[in-house]
């Protein structure tokens, strides 16, 4: 699996456009191959490479997309009620914001001073 997932990696999707215009991405193709490179093909850790890729394919299973597959799963996010897609599991629910804020302050607070 690991070894099809890099193959992968050498053609660009309909997912990588929208996040290079979300980004603003200048050179397109030789951004991606960078990010491809340093995320998934020459990442030490698989799971984390899967994970990346799933990230950048807008494949990571979500609300949103479990229940397309089964009726019986809610799309809901059950902290604050929103369709859970991928971008609101990993930025904009109120829950994760506040994680990636605590994270931030404390990163911030923790560098040498100049």
């Amino acid at each position: 699996f690991y070894e099809l997932m890099k193959e992968k990696c050498t053609t660009m999707s309909n997912t990588e456009c929208r996040w290079s215009e979300m980004f603003k991405f200048d050179n397109i193709i030789v951004t991606w191959k960078n990010i491809y490179a340093q995320k998934i093909v020459y990442f030490r850790d698989n799971k984390l490479s899967e994970f990346n890729f799933k990230v950048f394919q807008n494949i990571l299973p979500c609300g949103y997309i479990l229940s397309k597959w089964n009726y019986n799963i809610n799309e809901k996010c059950e902290v604050c009620k929103n369709v859970e897609t991928m971008e609101h599991m990993l930025y904009s629910c109120p829950r994760v914001r506040a994680i990636w804020e605590d994270i931030s302050f404390k990163y911030f607070n923790e560098l040498p001073s100049v």
